[in-house]
């Protein structure tokens, strides 16, 4: 009999482990395409005004994208997809605009040989972009410039650009770039003359020599009066001999919890103040100490995990998707960090299962039993206090299972704890 009971509570484990650890991934990816975070996320972009279909891939006229940008107040979707060949560059003309590149059938739409502007002396403020390609644009991919601001630009894929990838200058402000791909040229990012409240969370720089990114206020001494940018969970990789971070003359930025793939001319700081914490290399050097400022800058809220956590997301996330073989070819040289993958929330779970991430400052539940999981899988939880009483778990095959009690306000990271009930009480 207690034995049945045992392969029964195996068993019930064994799905309920799946079935919360599938939850898991599917409110974050949810969460990723849904939401915006950082300076540039109060915009509304579109929402309210007209719906405009871009019908072919012309360069110009009607019915094409750059027809659709002509004016504000819209949200532009796509009734087609495919490669937009352009000979010059694509202009937004006015504000409370949104360009879904999510709503284009297979394959998506790709810029090709131009990119996109968004400037603020032509009226474009309160910008979303989203789920587009820009590729081998002969000068920038995307330019946000002269005074544009609350503007997203989120799942993109930027590679190939004669100059910046994706550059933000000439004071505009309150912009967010996440979850997107730059990569493939010389000056990946720029961020400088003026510029403020930036936010980089969630991307991929790779394969770029210089800047990724790069903030610098001016080239005559110039110092910000607030928070030039605030960088966190993102991914630099692959600048061979140039440089990935450059935090120069006058900015003041957040380096935070991002991952690089090595440690030789990772981050450079010159004149500028820099709160930098939690980032990793690969090889294990401490990226950490090259910061001068203890204290965070001011920075709107960003769902931030540790940096290699980040990284795995990021790779499975980021980008104009599915991704094209240009975005596979840069990604597959991005090696891929071993590390727990840690999830801080899930919204729904089963009626017989209760999921929470141990961490906040309240008591473990008194019953049933909890279940602590070390989410590497492999590892077994470490002990993080001494009051903690631990006890060997009844199944032994799963060795990342360990059933434990926590004294009330004691904290244990990168594990969750599964309340499981019984259907019968």
């Amino acid at each position: 009999m207690k034995t049945a009971w045992a392969r029964d509570a195996r068993a019930r484990m064994a799905r309920a482990l799946g079935i919360a650890l599938s939850l898991v991934v599917t409110v974050v990816t949810v969460a990723q395409a849904q939401t915006y975070q950082g300076f540039g996320a109060s915009t509304p972009g579109g929402t309210g005004g007209a719906t405009v279909h871009v019908t072919n891939l012309n360069n110009s006229g009607p019915g094409s994208l750059r027809g659709a940008l002509s004016q504000g107040n819209r949200t532009i979707v796509f009734d087609v997809g495919g490669e937009i060949i352009l000979t010059d560059y694509l202009s937004l003309y006015g504000a409370f605009v949104t360009i879904d590149g999510f709503s284009a059938p297979s394959p998506g739409i790709t810029l090709r040989n131009r990119g996109l502007i968004i400037r603020g002396t032509r009226g474009a403020h309160d910008v979303m972009v989203r789920g587009i390609r820009v590729r081998d644009s002969a000068i920038d991919g995307i330019q946000v410039a002269y005074g544009a601001y609350n503007v997203v630009i989120d799942h993109v894929s930027v590679s190939g650009s004669q100059d910046g990838n994706i550059d933000i200058t000439e004071k505009s402000h309150d912009v967010t770039v996440s979850w997107s791909i730059m990569a493939g040229n010389t000056k990946n990012m720029l961020v400088k003359y003026n510029p403020s409240r930036v936010t980089l969370h969630h991307n991929v720089f790779t394969e770029s020599l210089n800047r990724s990114p790069e903030f610098k206020i001016d080239n005559d001494g110039g110092a910000a009066r607030e928070t030039t940018g605030d960088v966190r969970n993102n991914v630099i990789a692959n600048w061979a001999n140039g440089y990935g971070t450059l935090l120069l003359d006058g900015a003041w930025a957040n380096l935070v919890n991002n991952y690089y793939t090595g440690s030789r001319k990772a981050i450079r700081l010159s004149s500028a103040r820099a709160h930098v914490r939690g980032n990793q290399s690969a090889d294990g050097v401490d990226l950490n100490r090259i910061g001068n400022e203890a204290s965070p800058f001011p920075s709107m809220p960003v769902d931030t995990q540790d940096a290699c956590t980040a990284a795995r997301l990021v790779l499975a996330g980021a980008g104009a998707r599915p991704l094209d073989s240009v975005d596979q070819e840069h990604l597959a040289r991005i090696p891929m960090p071993t590390c727990p993958t840690v999830f801080r929330s899930l919204d729904k779970s089963p009626s017989n299962l209760t999921l929470d991430v141990l961490g906040k400052k309240s008591a473990a539940p008194a019953s049933p039993d909890v279940w602590m999981i070390d989410l590497t899988g492999l590892r077994r939880p470490r002990c993080v206090c001494e009051s903690e009483r631990r006890v060997e778990s009844p199944t032994p095959e799963i060795d990342a299972l360990r059933r434990a009690r926590l004294a009330p306000g004691r904290v244990r990271p990168n594990v969750l704890a599964l309340s499981l009930h019984s259907p019968n009480g």
